[in-house]
Formats: C-alpha cells, structure tokens, sequence
C-alpha cells in the first residue's frame, strides 16, 4: 500500500472496518430464535417438555432458564444441532438448527407463564417469544393404569433388559343406552402427543403395541373391574451403574364422560360423546440400582460384553505372499447388548501379532439381525505354513455372575515367499495408452493454479502520477473519504457474502488442498509407508471418509467411475490398485522395489486422480 495516499489507506481501512461490521451484524440477523411447547395442557407432578430453536450457523450460548412459581424446571443438558442441505433448480443452501431441551413440572393447578428467553450468539442477546400453558389434576379413579414389567432383582451396567409396557383403559359403558365403547375406540381416546413412551417409542411408532384381551383386575379398592390391556416389548441396556435413570411411561387421554344418541336425516340414529375428562398417569418404576461389572477376575481381554455369546472366524484367502492382505471376519451372536459391542482387542493378542501384522485402529461392526460382524485386513509376517490363533472373547454372564471366555477355531494359512520381481510389475505410464508419460518434471501452469471459489473485485483504474501531482488540501482529502465510503461498504458487504457463499462452497477447495498436500507429502517421501499414507489419504479427502477408516481395499470399493470416463478409469484404477499393493507388501513384508520406479509412480497417479472425475456412493 505504499503506492496509495495516505487518505486512500484510511479509507480503505474505514470501509474494510465496515464491512467486518456489516459481515456480522448480518450473521446476527440471520439467526431465527423460537421456543415452543410439548402440550398446552399437562397434569399436576408430570413435567412438560419444552424447546429452544436456534437457527444459524454460529453455536449459541446455553440458555439459563429462569425459576417458575408453582414448578419445577430442569435446565437444558446440552445442545442438539441438526443439518439439512436442500437443491432446488440447481441451487444448493445449507441450514443449521441448535436444539435446547428443558423440562418444567407443575407443583399445582393452573395457568402457568414461560417468560421471554434470553439466548446469546457471540456475545449478542436474542429472546423468545413467552408461552402459556395450562396444568390440570388428575382424576383417574382406577380408569388408567400403566405398568412397566420385567425388571430382574439386579442389574448390571450393559446387561441387557427384555421389559413389557402394559397399558389397561376400563371401558366406558352406559347400561341405559346398552353401550360399551370397544378397545379400539378407548384406545382413539388417548392422546398420542401429550403422552412419554420412553424407550418404547419406536416400537409404538413401528406399530408393535398389540390389544392383548379384556381381562379382570381390582381397583384400588379391591374390587374386580374390567380392563383393555394393551401391551409392547422393548429392550432397555443401562448405561452406568447408580439408581436406574429410565425415563418413566407416561399415558394421557381423553376419557368419555357420556354418549348421547344423535339422529341424523341422512345416516340414521347413531351415538355421539357428550363429553370427554382428561386424565394422565405416570408408571411407577422399582427402586433398583444398577450394578457395575464385577473387578474381581476380569480376564484381560474383557472389553465390557454383558451376556452370553457365541464367537466365530474366517479368513479369505488361505494361500497368500508375506505382506498380502488376509481378510479376517469375526461374528459374534448371542443374547445381550450387541449394538453396544465392541471387538476383539486383535492388537494386543500376542499370539496374533507374532506371526501377522495387525491395524491398531479399533474395527467398526456391522450389526444385523442376532450377529454382529467385525472384519479387518491382516498380513502374515514370515512364508511357511501359518496358522491364525484363536480369537478369545470374554463376557460377564449376569445370571451366574461370572466372567466366561470363549475361543475361535484356529485357521490355516499357506504363506508364500515374497515375489522377488513385484517392482517389476508396475504398469509403467507407457504401456497405458490413456496415462500420461511423465518425466521428473515441475507442476504444470494447470497444476500451480488454485481453482478456488473467488469473487473477481474490479476497482477503478487510477494514474500513479496523477495522484502524486493531485493538490493535497483537507477539503480534496474529505471528499476522496466521501466518495469512498459507499463503494467500500458495498465492497464490504459483498465480500462477507462472498466469504459466505466460500465457507459454504468449499468442497473443490478441500480437494485442491488435499491434492497439494498429497504432492508435498510425495516429495518429502522416504519410504513406501509414506507414498502408501499419501495417495490414501488423498483418496479418502476425495470420496469423504474418515482417517482412520481409508484402506486400499474401502478406497477401491468407494471408486465409481462416471459413465463417460468409465473405460478410461478402469485402468487408472487397476494401475493405482496394484501400485498401493506393491506399498503395503514392502511395508510389511520388507520387500525391496525400485525407489526411484516407485516415487516416479506414485506421482504420476495422484496427477492423473487429480484429473480424473471421480465419484463415491456418497455423492
């Protein structure tokens, strides 16, 4: 800026000031705050579910919210956010919603008042709206029960609990009219949205609450009364040891007070309610503490499985060379908490890493169904025959409250001597007629451009020398400052949205930076661990996965040419399958390859990725 009056400069920082200011001002106004609430009704001891809605980008503070006469407020825990990214006419936008969830429980009677919320954004205040909500007693009289059943005498953290919500409604009758309202009729009566299913909601929502029958019951005051009882199953797994801390079923409805015979001209007689009660009662749960898992004689590959299972292994393929994949997969089924499982400690079997080179990583599982699987890539060490050990895995049974360990069957491998001429088998760029020869070159004028979203700013074009002869007064001075500040705002105002619409719009420019930063990392490589650590994380960037889960293997299967580029990605696919190959075989058989052959490879692929429109299920 040395070339620039020394007005110009103050201008330029005034307008660059403004338009940090208009930036945002504009980010606060794009913030939407709102509250609603579960029910406007709700029963005297049930606590109502109320929430807070954010919408933005920025995360905002959590909301304190302030004591309420007559109630009892249970403040917000943590915070929610939900994404959503839409396409209409070839336009995409993405939203951002934060959630805050709190509870307030009437103590009485009556109407009750939720003031106007305050909730900060950095550092600004944005408030709700206040809501009205009203509080009943009930009055149930035995007419509504609800019931959780199945709990055991103990419990354990992670065990896992088969429990049975059984709801009975007294059907209305009306012995002067001769009417008594069926099971499916009471059941309209209930108010799905104003009710707590807990950890039974799914199942409601999966329609698996069946009417069981019209059985008899007493009352409180032990007198037998006829009940529809509705019942559902679902499985409940603690989580930490303590007082149980399930969430209680709640029922409310609308009980019938009276029918009335209505006549119709064109339907006929037919009955109608004359009224309806509201009602709602809570499920009482036992006092029953959940027990940790036991200490004392814990084997040392016990991973927190609570149950009883049953444990298997196989490999593929059973005849490799030193340093090839083995892909092991282990099921487990059984009766307990599968979703919660977790795998095999497999590095830190000794048995196991002897004779294989095994990830470190932790495994994700694939659960379906009664079985869960875990599959991971192996590599046998030494040639000869090799076998894979026994995989043990340990659990706490909870019924003989005793840890029990289990083994794989063993598995037999013919493990291969290391092919002494793979550097050979490169597929050089000459003898693919689509690649590219490349040389030890530089980065072509293509390469070094940095295709990146920007915003072509084009200002006025002005004389050095003319400015340097311009009389300096005050007055010219002011007006320069005069007619700068509306441009410069509008510039600052412009570059916020651009900066916006980059944030927004960024993923070519997460794809340029991987590429560049897989050619540095190339560059700097010493060793095939490094090329291999190179090109798949590349990969990963471009197909969108997650560090720790980029292999050769889920790069490959992630690779979906497009229609038009098909044929000639099929043998860039091949090309670089067999160069990461040839990688991981030196990586962990110690076999030697041609260095210069190998790095020369390895950087003509990643030029030719770069190049290559590639495309994952995920896009």
């Amino acid at each position: 800026m040395q070339g620039i009056p020394k007005i110009m400069r103050i201008a330029l920082l005034f307008g660059a000031a403004v338009g940090s200011c208009l930036s945002t001002t504009s980010l606060l106004e794009a913030a939407e705050v709102s509250a609603s609430i579960r029910s406007k009704q709700a029963f005297v001891g049930f606590p109502v579910d109320a929430v807070i809605r954010v919408s933005g980008e920025r995360q905002p503070d959590l909301p304190t919210i302030p004591k309420i006469a007559n109630a009892e407020v249970t403040q917000p825990t943590g915070t929610s956010r939900f994404s959503s990214h839409t396409w209409i006419n070839g336009r995409s936008s993405f939203s951002t919603t934060w959630e805050f969830t709190f509870q307030i429980t009437p103590l009485q009677p009556g109407n009750f008042q939720i003031p106007a919320l305050p909730v900060r954004i950095d550092g600004n205040q944005l408030w709700t709206q206040p809501l009205l909500f009203e509080a009943i007693k009930s009055e149930v009289n035995g007419r509504l029960r609800v019931e959780v059943l199945g709990f055991p005498e103990k419990v354990y953290v992670g065990q896992q609990i088969p429990l049975k919500l059984q709801i009975g409604i007294q059907p209305f009758e009306d012995k002067k009219l001769g009417v008594k309202i069926s099971a499916s009729g009471m059941w309209e009566m209930v108010s799905k949205g104003r009710c707590e299913w807990s950890i039974f909601r799914d199942h409601l929502l999966g329609g698996e609450l069946k009417f069981r029958d019209e059985l008899q019951r007493k009352n409180e005051n032990n007198e037998p009364v006829s009940y529809y009882v509705f019942e559902m199953t679902a499985k409940y797994t603690p989580q930490r040891p303590g007082p149980l801390q399930m969430t209680p079923p709640r029922v409310a409805m609308e009980y019938p007070q009276a029918v009335r015979r209505h006549v119709d001209l064109f339907m006929g007689a037919r009955l109608t309610l004359a009224g309806t009660e509201p009602m709602g009662v809570q499920a009482e749960l036992p006092d029953l503490q959940v027990l940790p898992v036991p200490e004392e004689g814990r084997p040392a590959d016990y991973r927190g499985a609570v149950g009883a299972f049953n444990i298997a292994a196989t490999a593929s393929p059973s005849k490799v060379r030193v340093g090839e994949a083995v892909r092991l997969e282990l099921a487990i089924q059984g009766k307990g908490a599968l979703e919660f499982l977790p795998p095999p400690p497999l590095a830190e079997l000794p048995k196991l890493t002897e004779g294989f080179r095994v990830p470190d990583e932790p495994l994700a599982g694939n659960l379906t169904g009664s079985i869960k699987t875990f599959e991971t890539e192996i590599r046998p060490r030494v040639a000869g025959p090799q076998e894979i050990p026994p995989i043990p895995l340990s659990y706490f049974d909870p019924h003989k409250e005793t840890f029990v360990t289990i083994e794989t069957s063993p598995i037999s491998l013919d493990v291969l001597p290391p092919d002494p001429d793979a550097h050979l088998q490169i597929v050089r760029a000459e003898q693919d007629p689509w690649s590219m020869n490349v040389e030890e070159e530089g980065p072509t004028a293509e390469e070094q451009a940095e295709v990146v979203p920007t915003m072509q700013l084009q200002f006025l074009e002005m004389n050095p020398a003319a400015l340097t002869q311009a009389p300096s007064t005050s007055g010219i001075a002011w007006q320069w400052i005069g007619l700068a500040i509306p441009p410069l705002t509008f510039l600052g105002t412009l570059l916020a949205g651009g900066i916006l619409h980059w944030q927004t719009h960024s993923q070519n420019w997460k794809y340029q930076k991987a590429y560049r930063h897989a050619r540095r990392t190339l560059s700097k490589a010493q060793s095939s661990q490094e090329i291999l650590r190179a090109l798949l994380g590349y990969l990963g960037s471009r197909f969108q996965l997650p560090p720790q889960s980029v292999t050769r293997t889920e790069a490959m299967r992630q690779w979906h040419p497009t229609q038009e580029e098909r044929s000639k990605a099929k043998a860039l696919k091949q090309r670089l399958d067999r160069l990461l190959q040839l990688c991981e075989q030196s990586r962990y058989g110690d076999q030697p390859l041609e260095w210069k052959n190998l790095h020369r490879e390895a950087r003509d692929c990643l030029r030719q990725l770069h190049r290559q429109p590639l495309k994952s299920p995920r896009e």
